[in-house]
């Protein structure tokens, strides 16, 4: 953590020149605004100090209160990056600090006056520019001060004060705080900024509302030597906009994507829920996280982008992850001061090592931080989130997942809303407020979809949602037609457009890889010139998204009916968008075939099937999927893996996929089977037997996730026989791998309902692990306490009450002197034993 120690006003007032940076603000603002900021010039002062703040308030800042951080006494204060740049909001003392660095690089000597309220409410900070000379690294010779910190106002400044231009006066306060705006509020004007700067002031001196609390000579007090360090600031945002502008002149689905706001949000429950979530105390201030999951169109991201709207309204930092944010600038959100709202979409698609690094980056901030993820169902990403924290002991405050129905509660409703916004968009005549065809299949998507349809007029509107989607897209296949024509290309072909939009929705390719993308399309490979200019348009009609930054046809429905409409049955097609593709597009086509078996489960298996058929090499992005999400490239991934000349590397994948991972397991045990060790040819070389033991007890591990409880104890009853001999052979080397296996042979037995004979096997695990525990207490005694723990369990189930009593207590004993040993408090969680020559507790790097 970088952040910047709280201002300690009443311990060193001073301190605060050391906040002010010079030689930063032009560098935080856009070029233009950049170009415009005075630098020293015979220009009158008060004209200098009049266009910084001109600048601040063409800024957009938004007005925030002192953080909840904030301690008595010291007050969190803003970098400048956090103030101009992102999230762009400040408080009072935020402002004027980053304001007075510009005034120093102007040339301008400041002042930043902290005042108190004489009501007891909160304070305020002003900033006053001296008018009657310059400031180049030291206070003019004509300064009237040499002191650094006034702690009562010195003599002649408010007499001094010039109230507006017009006046004579050598000092300007300035209300900087006026240059940022309040929602529902703009900037205050510069004239006014001044008045209620010299108004403040003036009441200060005479004991109005103010009370003068202390000034900072900024101006005296600055040296470059004593600047605090910058923190690192991101290059991009790492969060999108809650909302984007909507273009009214984009086609029909630009119009009908949720973040594009033009439909209002229209209230439901689990917003106020959420509201209520992210704002309750913690004194804690554990990272909260939230699941809202769905089907596709059920109104996810819509919800999440309300919440976050009204949120920024309130000061938070809020919007949606980029997908490829740089982890440097997820250590950046941790430090951002004021309250934090993070939306992940679709964190199934492979994003579970972002979210947990998200997650662990944030477990250190002060101020409240919530993550919200919305998805489209719950599955094994959710576990490896939840499991990697629990682990790493990263502090999370979780709340019970939020499902959202398929539709909204309120049908009638959220229809006619979306039909009034649509016809006040399109500048239309007002239509009759009619209400959808009966289906309930319809999802919220759908009805803001015929609200569209009926804005334009549409006598019939469609009765079901494939007739609703294919009825969307031909009106957004038109549009584009209107725009080739207009372009003077004429009519495209009838095929030609259908298939510009199912690769590219198919691959989601970056703007930079879309005319790559069209080489898929026949009609386009050999036409360079007109490739690239169809390249062209498919960006402009097709904004990239600001949180993926890739390409494609959305609403996700939408873009899911027209692949499997026209990539379902077309090999060629798909086969040669597949071949244009780069890894990531790779990736993409999978998440998209996964989530169009929401839909239709057949049509998305069937093409899975293909895709992995004649393109075997997608095993690795298959797997990354099927691992995170299941879906339907299990089927085909699981035959893959039974064939005998398979592409996967099957022995590492036994070795490395999670024991009880959900989606993942029958593939697992098919790799286990067909990565079988030799038979060992000679009967002394105890690696090799070791080996074939180790596969046993792995196999029988892989039984056990299936269901297959007699075939996971006939297996690791036959690597107990092996172990056996082995530690017959060397007990030193084989010991650990026996006391495991007999570990794990109790459970099989247990679950056989043989009690005594998981007695047995767990008493001479227990005995094996004292004899390895008594040697080597820091290498075995957590697997000797842990098997007593098994011991008292298997104790109990026979009746033996004692006898449990008595393990259970050694175990307790063996894990108090665990978590007490240095460097283990606080970090220590019990484990079971396994064998210790088969690796199955590691993420392989082919998962992720």
């Amino acid at each position: 953590m970088t952040a910047w120690p709280r201002w300690a006003r009443g311990v060193a007032p001073g301190a605060l020149a050391q906040y002010v940076h010079r030689d930063v603000v032009a560098r935080l603002l856009p070029a233009d605004l950049a170009s415009q900021l005075p630098g020293p010039s015979d220009d009158p002062a008060w004209h200098r100090t009049r266009r910084i703040y001109e600048i601040f308030a063409e800024r957009d800042i938004g007005y925030v209160h002192e953080p909840t951080s904030s301690e008595p006494g010291r007050q969190t204060v803003r970098p400048p990056d956090q103030v101009l740049a992102v999230p762009r909001t400040g408080t009072c003392l935020d402002l004027a600090v980053t304001f007075c660095g510009a005034c120093l690089d102007a040339g301008l000597h400041p002042l930043i006056v902290a005042l108190d309220s004489a009501r007891g409410g909160a304070g305020h900070a002003v900033v006053v520019v001296w008018l009657n000379g310059t400031w180049a690294g030291a206070p003019h010779s004509d300064y009237p001060w040499g002191e650094a910190v006034h702690q009562a106002p010195p003599a002649g400044l408010v007499e001094q004060l010039r109230g507006s231009v017009e006046r004579p006066g050598a000092f300007l306060a300035i209300d900087v705080a006026s240059a940022a705006h309040r929602p529902g509020d703009a900037p205050t004007s510069w004239e006014a900024a001044v008045a209620r700067g010299t108004e403040m002031l003036t009441a200060a001196r005479s004991r109005g509302p103010w009370v003068w609390g202390v000034a900072v000579d900024i101006g005296v007090a600055w040296r470059r030597d004593d600047v605090l360090p910058l923190p690192r600031w991101p290059r991009t945002a790492p969060l999108a906009p809650p909302y984007l502008p909507p273009e009214p002149e984009k086609g029909p689905l630009m119009q009908l994507r949720a973040r594009r706001s033009v439909v209002p949000f229209y209230g439901r429950d689990q917003l106020d829920v959420l509201l209520d979530w992210c704002q309750a105390p913690d004194a804690e201030q554990r990272t909260r996280i939230a699941l809202v999951h769905g089907v596709g169109g059920a109104g996810k991201t819509h919800l999440a982008a309300e919440l976050a709207r009204r949120l920024a309204d309130e000061g938070w930092y809020t919007g949606f992850l980029r997908k490829h944010a740089d982890p440097a600038d997820l250590e950046w959100l941790a430090e951002v001061v004021s309250p934090l709202l993070v939306v992940v979409d679709y964190p199934e698609d492979v994003r579970a090592g972002m979210v947990i690094s998200l997650l662990q980056a944030l477990g250190e901030r002060a101020e409240p931080a919530c993550v919200v993820l919305t998805s489209r169902a719950l599955g094994a990403w959710w576990n490896t989130i939840t499991g990697d924290l629990n682990r790493n002991g990263v502090p999370y405050t979780p709340l019970p997942p939020l499902e959202l129905p398929r539709r909204h509660p309120s049908v009638t409703g959220v229809f006619r809303r979306a039909l009034r916004a649509f016809t006040e968009h399109l500048g239309a005549a007002p239509v009759e407020e009619s209400l959808p065809p009966s289906n309930p299949r319809w999802t919220t998507l759908d009805l803001v979809m015929l609200a569209w349809l009926a804005a334009q007029g549409t006598a019939a509107l469609p009765t079901s949602p494939e007739q609703l989607y294919d009825e969307i897209l031909e009106r957004e296949f038109n549009y584009w037609t209107r725009v080739s024509e207009k372009k003077g290309w004429g009519e495209p072909p009838e095929r030609l457009l259908p298939a510009v939009g199912a690769c590219v929705t198919l691959l989601a390719p970056t703007p930079q890889r879309v005319e790559a993308t069209l080489r898929a399309v026949p009609m386009l490979e050999k036409e360079d010139m007109r490739r690239a200019e169809w390249g062209a348009v498919v960006e402009t009609l097709l904004p990239a998204d600001s949180d993926t930054e890739t390409v494609a046809l959305r609403p996700d429905p939408i873009g899911e009916r027209l692949i499997l409409r026209e990539l379902g049955s077309d090999d060629e097609l798909l086969t040669r968008c597949l071949d244009t593709a780069n890894a990531d597009e790779q990736l993409n086509a999978c998440l998209t075939i996964s989530r169009a078996a929401e839909r239709n489960e057949q049509g998305a298996a069937d093409m899975a099937a293909r895709m992995l058929r004649h393109h075997p090499s997608l095993w690795r992005p298959v797997l990354a999927v099927v691992a995170a999400q299941g879906g339907p490239f299990t089927a085909p991934l699981l035959a893959l893996a039974d064939r005998d000349d398979s592409s996967l590397p099957l022995a590492e994948l036994s070795e490395t996929i999670p024991l009880g991972h959900t989606t993942l397991c029958a593939l697992a045990l098919v790799a286990t089977r067909r990565s079988q060790p030799p038979d060992p040819a000679d009967p002394l070389d105890l690696d090799a037997h070791a080996r074939v033991a180790g596969w046993r007890g792995n196999l029988s591990n892989r039984l056990g996730d299936v269901g297959d409880r007699a075939g996971a104890l006939e297996v690791i009853t036959e690597a107990v026989t092996g172990y056996r001999r082995l530690a017959e052979a060397n007990p030193a080397a084989y010991l650990p791998n026996l006391a495991a296996s007999l570990n794990n042979l109790s459970g099989r037995l247990s679950e056989t309902g043989d009690r005594t004979g998981a007695l047995e096997a767990i008493t001479e695990a227990v005995t094996g692990y004292r004899r390895l525990a008594e040697a080597n207490p820091a290498a075995y005694l957590p697997d000797l306490a842990a098997s007593l723990n098994n011991l008292s369990g298997c104790l109990s189930e026979t009746g033996d009450r004692a006898g449990a009593l008595e393990a259970i207590t050694e175990a307790v004993t063996g894990y108090r002197r665990l978590a007490e040993a240095p460097g283990r408090p606080g970090d220590f969680h019990p484990r079971a034993p396994t064998e210790r020559n088969v690796t199955v507790s590691r993420h392989s790097a082919l998962l992720t």
